[in-house]
């Protein structure tokens, strides 16, 4: 489904110049996470898949489709990153469908599905509560749902699959908002076969989740997939 070649992003901070280069395959209707320390290069790769930062060579296709040299809005990717970019003076509901038309944001199969995952997320009575108001793992995990209403509902033309891009979905989160996004993600993997692309540090997370794991190695100059763990 995704395949990755030789594709490498060239960063320079202060001190240090940076080459990362990523070569791996993901396969459909999987969990796959990548697993490294901070400043390995986890957010760097999800944010050149999803297009916000410019890749220096090599290649990436998606159902056979190169996307490497597509706009980001034609790329079946949907990212959740880690400032959860909610707009503080709008209420829940309508921070999970601002990435839908109008129209679509109506359907009564999506309003089902909503309020489907409200429930399981014990969110159903903030609906109407403004985000600047709800705590830091319900944002977080108001982005994951608005990342599974737009993989479930927006059309990519010329795509059957979709990938949702989860940057440190469970940093910082408590033990029970942590479980809601594991049963979360579980539940669209089984039900909707879509496929996830996430990062985290935490092996613990890792074994318990994902169908492949692919640790990331760093150094000084060089950052890139150091080999598939399981």
């Amino acid at each position: 489904m995704l395949e990755v070649a030789n594709l490498r992003i060239n960063y320079q901070d202060k001190s240090d110049n940076y080459e990362y280069d990523f070569s791996f395959r993901i396969n459909e209707a999987q969990i796959n996470v990548l697993l490294g320390p901070t400043g390995s290069g986890k957010s760097t790769l999800l944010n050149a898949l999803a297009g916000v930062i410019k890749t220096s060579s090599g290649k990436f296709f998606f159902d056979g489709t190169r996307l490497d040299n597509l706009p980001p809005a034609k790329r079946p990717f949907i990212s959740m990153f880690q400032e959860q970019n909610l707009i503080l003076h709008l209420d829940l509901q309508t921070n999970i469908t601002l990435g839908l038309p109008k129209i679509i944001a109506k359907d009564t199969n999506l309003l089902a599905y909503l309020s489907e995952l409200l429930t399981v997320t014990n969110l159903s009575e903030f609906k109407k509560s403004l985000a600047s108001n709800l705590s830091g793992g319900q944002k977080q995990l108001v982005a994951l749902i608005r990342c599974l209403l737009i993989a479930n509902f927006k059309k990519f033309p010329n795509f059957k699959n979709r990938l949702i891009l989860l940057d440190e979905p469970f940093n910082g989160l408590d033990v029970n908002t942590k479980n809601k996004v594991l049963e979360l993600i579980s539940l669209e993997l089984k039900t909707k076969k879509i496929s996830f692309l996430l990062s985290t540090h935490d092996l613990t997370i890792a074994k318990k989740i994902a169908d492949q794991v692919w640790q990331i190695d760093s150094s000084l100059t060089k950052v890139g997939i150091k080999k598939k763990i399981f």
